[in-house]
């Protein structure tokens, strides 16, 4: 199974975008340079992600027919059922930009964004 994962805005929420078993992600730093800014200042920032995949095995045994024989047999049924989860897409969206996707399990950004009117970014 394959998890697609997108990191959005600046306030970075993860979206799992494929129903997934038990993986989870989240956003482990985010960082600006400067929180004040002035008209056409310039802030870069580093945000750093990580997610958790999920795999598992479950299963019976007895895997062999046995060969046909006279009288009584008996065949046990088996059951077995295995699941992996890999990432598929990691994408960050800021500031109105799209920064590569990447199909790791951690990774992370830097990028730059100039601002047109001065402000505060929210904590």
């Amino acid at each position: 199974m394959k998890t697609a994962i997108l990191i959005t805005g600046l306030a970075a929420a993860l979206l799992i975008a494929e129903p997934a078993s038990a993986a989870t992600g989240q956003l482990d730093t985010f960082s600006a340079s400067s929180v004040s800014i002035l008209a056409g200042d310039t802030v870069d920032f580093i945000a750093s992600f990580s997610i958790s995949t999920d795999s598992g095995f479950t299963g019976g045994s007895n895997t062999i027919e046995p060969a046909p024989v006279e009288g009584y047999q008996v065949w046990e049924v088996n059951w077995y059922q295995s699941w992996s989860e890999s990432v598929a897409d990691v994408q960050l969206q800021a500031a109105g930009a799209s920064f590569g996707g990447v199909a790791a399990s951690s990774g992370s950004w830097s990028f730059s964004s100039s601002f047109t009117d001065p402000g505060e970014l929210a904590p």
